[in-house]
């Protein structure tokens, strides 16, 4: 699970908005980020189904949101996530 948020984490440190104009977009990959963060170092403790439903839900708009935010990434890796989110959900 730490290897995740450290990934996670990384994401937003070697990432940079664009032109510096998506500083909104960049604010919010912050955001979920800590939400996820915090939700899975939390879950071990609090095994619920409405927790679960919040790290699933939170983590679908996390990806969605990486693919809006960078859609320079590559076009078969955004469908590969699309169809895994789908089927988690």
């Amino acid at each position: 699970m730490l290897i995740i948020i450290a990934i996670m984490i990384m994401g937003i440190v070697f990432s940079k908005p664009l032109n510096g104009e998506h500083w909104g977009g960049f604010i919010s990959h912050i955001a979920l980020v800590v939400i996820l963060s915090v939700c899975l170092l939390l879950y071990p403790r609090y095994v619920t189904h409405a927790f679960r439903i919040i790290i699933m839900t939170v983590g679908a708009v996390y990806f969605y949101t990486l693919f809006i935010l960078y859609p320079d990434t590559e076009i078969y890796f955004n469908h590969m996530y699309y169809c895994m989110i789908i089927i988690l959900n």
